[in-house]
């Protein structure tokens, strides 16, 4: 439901604010929809189409009316989403960090309601646009090794769980979820020297790529 309750909610929408030509979409993609998350390859095809749906329909609205469509673009948030999310993977799902506190989300989106922008990209992840943009395929195994071991490899064992797939359940009701509280400092500090190590990697990769396209045959 990523991408179509984003469409579904905002054709319901748009029959209230086309009328008076005016109006604010705040559509909600993740980091995931601008940048690949390896082992999480449904997630991230969702959310790029969020993205590419919420580029569109700003593009197709802006040329009749004076309604605003803005992006939301957080990193990994501290949700319940472990709890809801389907598990079979034998280990607790954790996240890459560093985590976002929801209501840094919040106000985001309260900030737009209020001033509209095209987009807010929230979190340290977004950083990893640069090596991508440099070396892509040096960057993208880089991350998935680190995403395999957060995501899969880190957590502790765990019986295989359907999350909210096929109904409601009780726990995680809140808006928090403690996602990777225990540990989220020092693998904070381990994200961020292994994104420095990959942006210099790339770079270096980038750089020679030049030089060697640049030297005559």
């Amino acid at each position: 439901m990523n991408l179509l309750g984003v469409m579904n909610g905002s054709h319901a929408a748009l029959r209230a604010m086309h009328p008076r030509g005016r109006g604010v979409f705040i559509n909600v993609s993740s980091f995931g929809g601008r940048l690949p998350m390896p082992f999480a390859a449904a997630y991230s095809a969702s959310k790029y189409g969020v993205t590419g749906f919420t580029e569109a329909l700003r593009d197709e609205l802006a040329a009749t009316s004076a309604i605003a469509v803005c992006g939301v673009y957080p990193g990994f948030v501290d949700t319940p989403t472990d709890i809801h999310s389907a598990n079979y993977t034998g280990r607790a799902l954790r996240p890459v960090p560093p985590v976002l506190a929801p209501e840094r989300v919040a106000e985001a989106l309260v900030s737009l309601a209020h001033r509209p922008r095209r987009s807010v990209r929230l979190g340290l992840h977004h950083a990893l646009a640069g090596p991508y943009a440099l070396a892509p395929d040096t960057t993208g195994r880089a991350v998935a090794s680190l995403a395999r071991r957060f995501l899969l490899e880190s957590g502790p064992n765990a019986k295989p769980s359907d999350g909210i797939l096929y109904g409601p359940m009780r726990e995680g009701t809140g808006a928090r979820g403690g996602w990777g509280q225990p540990t989220r400092r020092r693998a904070g500090r381990a994200t961020l020297s292994a994104l420095a190590g990959l942006t210099i990697l790339a770079g270096l990769v980038g750089f020679a790529r030049h030089t060697l396209a640049g030297r005559p045959s």
